[in-house]
């Protein structure tokens, strides 16, 4: 064994470099593939394209999409320049991933992290998004950016660090409404948390005197794309509805399976003038019901019904439960890709993070619903990953666990692994919960976030067994 754990270390000391070769090579190879990208039915509002229409943008919400990627676009004004970018991006956020593992994992660890995010960042369901002409590929390369930060966040000693994490953050935040209402949610459960624990609510006490100026800042442009958002949401979508109506006759449209359950109680509360919204149909139905039409419900539905829904899932945690499992479920298997994909890994390998099944849901005029349970074939390799990470949290956070912890390595990882996870089960629980539509595009960055997490953990597992046997 002790023969094993040399020729381990020796291995260990090899570069990174060669997970970031392999990285841009497969993302030249995503990019070649299709060097314009994909047009989806969103992507000139994002300013794709060519044709520079500067209506588009706007800092203080009066437009169609948010301001950070619609000024992307519009500044290159080319889409082969436009989905090079996006390629480019992705590699550089990853990369940057590579080199603060060394802040949470050493030696052969190390390495079996980097391999693993190489995996996961190599794999269809990741970087086919690069190639897809919306916000996704965006967003992941920014989370990436914050989750590198913060594995390195104690070393950090120069401020434009921190300047440089506060442009990525509030850029995040900004990129789409649900971004910045998984921001709200995760602010209010961590807040409940300070308050409860009275450890931490003294570290917060004490980072408040030191940085009350850099908080003060954050603060006031988090209310600033808190302003953009609720102007964007009041644009107008498609037909005659704005995104608040629209996000509404989502929830009650047969794309969400619980609509039914949700309109009978809908019903008790306030009755609809449009007889139409009566029986639950498809989005589009929804939207071709209410334009130009239903204007007291259309009006209601935008100032009231994401307060009523709240509520009711407050009241119906059943619904929240079904909502969330069956979410990431079909996330987690998508049907297919919204663009075409290469991969330079065997499927085998890549469905270590991804599973598939044999019926669509969005992507497919039939609806859910129509399907026979018994028909479903459905592989989700997700909920391995949630069991793999709690088990090793518990062994992380039991008496033993925790003295050879003290004694191999430093606990932060742990504590940053389950900080992630908890921030990507809250994602995850924030948009299939109340964006029960397109669940891959929806969830697949808090995906990605979860895997990260329990990768995080299982290295350090690893790296703990490799010290005890060299240790013996």
């Amino acid at each position: 064994m002790s023969r094993l754990v040399k020729l381990l270390n020796s291995v260990s000391r090899l570069s990174l470099a060669p997970y970031v070769v392999i990285l841009a090579c497969a993302q030249l190879l995503q990019f070649m593939l299709n060097p314009y990208g994909s047009f989806q039915g969103d992507s000139s509002a994002y300013g794709f394209g060519s044709t520079r229409d500067w209506s588009l943008l706007s800092f203080n919400g009066q437009a169609l999409r948010n301001w950070p990627l619609v000024l992307v676009n519009l500044t290159l004004g080319n889409q082969i320049l436009q989905v090079g970018f996006l390629c480019l991006l992705s590699t550089l956020s990853w990369s940057y991933l590579f080199s603060q593992t060394k802040y949470v994992s050493r030696g052969i660890s190390r390495h079996i992290l980097c391999t693993s995010l190489l995996i996961l960042a190599s794999t269809p369901q990741v970087i086919t998004w690069n190639s897809v002409l919306l916000s996704e590929s965006l967003s992941i390369s920014l989370l990436i950016c914050m989750i590198g930060f913060l594995l390195g966040w104690r070393e950090i000693k120069n401020s434009r660090h921190y300047i440089f994490f506060g442009f990525v953050f509030i850029t995040w935040i900004s990129i789409k409404p649900s971004n910045f209402v998984f921001f709200v949610v995760a602010f209010c459960v961590f807040s409940c948390g300070i308050v409860v624990f009275p450890r931490l609510r003294r570290k917060f006490t004490k980072s408040f005197k030191r940085y009350g100026a850099a908080l003060a800042v954050v603060t006031f442009l988090v209310s600033w794309v808190s302003f953009v958002n609720w102007n964007q949401s009041k644009q107008e979508f498609q037909y005659q509805l704005d995104y608040r109506t629209v996000a509404a006759l989502t929830v009650l449209s047969e794309q969400n399976f619980q609509s039914s359950v949700t309109l009978d109680e809908l019903k008790k509360t306030h009755q609809f003038n449009c007889a139409e919204l009566a029986i639950p149909g498809s989005m589009v139905a929804n939207f071709q019901k209410f334009g130009g039409n239903c204007q007291e419900d259309k009006e209601w539905l935008s100032d009231n019904f994401s307060k009523w829904y709240a509520k009711f899932l407050l009241f119906h945690p059943e619904v929240v439960g079904k909502l969330f499992f069956f979410g990431i479920l079909a996330g987690n298997s998508p049907f297919g890709f919204y663009s075409g994909s290469v991969s330079i890994l065997p499927q085998s390998i890549s469905s270590m993070f991804f599973g598939e099944r044999n019926y669509a849901l969005r992507l497919s005029e039939n609806t859910q619903t129509e399907f026979s349970i018994e028909s479903v074939v459905l592989i989700s390799p997700i909920i391995a990953w949630i069991l793999i990470f709690i088990i090793l949290q518990m062994r992380a956070i039991s008496l033993s666990s925790i003295r050879v912890a003290s004694e191999s390595r430093d606990p932060y990882g742990l504590i940053l692994s389950l900080v992630l996870f908890i921030l990507s089960i809250l994602g995850l629980m924030t948009l299939t919960i109340f964006s029960p539509t397109e669940w891959f595009r929806q969830t697949i960055q808090f995906q990605v976030l979860l895997f990260i997490s329990t990768l995080i953990l299982l290295s350090q597992a690893v790296e703990s067994k490799i010290k005890s046997y060299s240790l013996s």
